[in-house]
Order: structure tokens, then C-alpha cells, then sequence
């Protein structure tokens, strides 16, 4: 299994930034590190979008997940909202309509910059197109579905969840039709308790 681990933002893009000054990009390329260490260990077979501080575009993430054939993309982060209240662990997948909850809909806009992104091959004819893409977009949302509720379940053990379900929105980097992609939002650097343990 070729799996795409996607630190959030990087180079001039901090991302969220903690009471304390704690910025989200340097905590999740942490966590992606430990994570890729981890999982080669298990025998999976992973890369990273970024492996140190730089900028690199939204589109340029999902491209990199397609070149090395990734069976699946995780994009992390630890985002921020406007009450420091706001607390758990969350996975989202792609709602290609918009949000399913007002939470969703807030990350959804700190977080994207891009149009969305193609990838599925074309035959030229318009009608067969679209129906290989919604046939392809649909069991891809499903397999990303099924991927957000495992690791929905294992995180949940280690923090409290922000829902007991995985959540749905428009991110840009979760909109390859033919990659199984889900985002998770690690814990709340506007909440002070969570982000003295994204501190550790």
C-alpha cells in the first residue's frame, strides 16, 4: 500500500497559530514524520507532500499523491476556529456540494486556494467522461468514507473527537476523483489545552 501523508501548509503559509505562538505547519510536519516513521515500520509504503518548510500548492500536493501512484491521501492539520471552546479530533472527507456542518464549512474556506483537480482519464466523448468520473468519484468517496472511519476510531483513543463521525467538506486537497482521500484535523491550536499536547 502506497500511502501520501500531506503536512498543511508550510514556507510563508504558518497556517494556524497557537495562543503560545505554536504554528500549525511545523506541529503537523511533526506529526507526519512520526506518523511515515511509524507506518514504514508496519511496511506501508509512504511519502510526504513536504518534508520541510516550504510552500507548496494545493494542486502540486494531489499531483505529487498521483505520481507515485498513492493508494491513499492524508492530508494533516491542526486548525484553529474562532471560540477557543472548539476542542476534539475531527477526519473529513470530500462533500463535493459543500459542508455538512457550519465547522466544516469555516475550515473548508481558511483552508482552500485552488480549483478543483482532475486526474481520471478521458475517452473524448463528453457522456461516457462523465459517467467514468461519477462512477469513479463515487466508490472513491466511499473507500475514503470507510479509511476516515478507522482513523476516526483509533484517534478517537487518543483524544477526545470533535463529532463521533466523519465529517464532509469542499477541501481542494480531497478532490482527486481517483484517489481515496480523507483530512484530519489532529486537535484545535485555539484551544489551550489541545495545543499544549500538539506541543509534545
Amino acid at each position: 500500500l502506497v500511502v501520501m501523508l500531506d503536512p498543511g501548509h508550510g514556507g510563508e503559509d504558518p497556517g494556524a497559530i497557537g495562543k503560545s505562538g505554536l504554528h500549525e505547519k511545523d506541529v503537523v510536519l511533526s506529526i507526519a514524520r512520526e506518523t511515515k516513521k511509524r507506518m514504514e515500520n508496519l511496511g506501508y509504503k509512504v511519502h510526504m507532500t513536504r518534508n520541510e518548510d516550504v510552500a507548496v500548492a494545493l494542486k502540486m500536493r494531489v499531483a505529487k499523491a498521483r505520481k507515485v501512484r498513492a493508494d491513499v491521501f492524508v492530508s494533516i492539520h491542526a486548525d484553529a476556529f474562532t471560540s477557543p471552546s472548539a476542542r476534539g479530533t475531527g477526519v473529513y472527507m470530500l462533500n463535493t456540494k459543500g459542508a455538512t456542518s457550519s465547522a466544516a464549512k469555516f475550515l473548508a474556506q481558511t483552508q482552500n486556494n485552488a480549483d478543483a483537480i482532475g486526474g481520471v482519464q478521458t475517452s473524448g466523448n463528453p457522456n461516457v467522461d462523465n459517467a467514468i468520473l461519477d462512477m469513479t468519484q463515487t466508490a472513491t468517496l466511499r473507500d475514503s468514507r470507510k479509511l476516515g472511519h478507522s482513523v476516526l476510531t483509533e484517534l478517537g483513543k487518543l483524544n477526545q473527537l470533535h463529532k463521533g463521525r466523519v465529517d464532509e467538506a469542499n477541501f481542494a486537497v480531497l478532490r482527486a476523483p481517483d484517489i481515496p482521500s480523507i483530512l484530519v484535523e489532529t486537535a484545535f491550536l485555539s484551544n489551550p489545552e489541545e495545543e499544549r499536547k500538539l506541543r509534545t
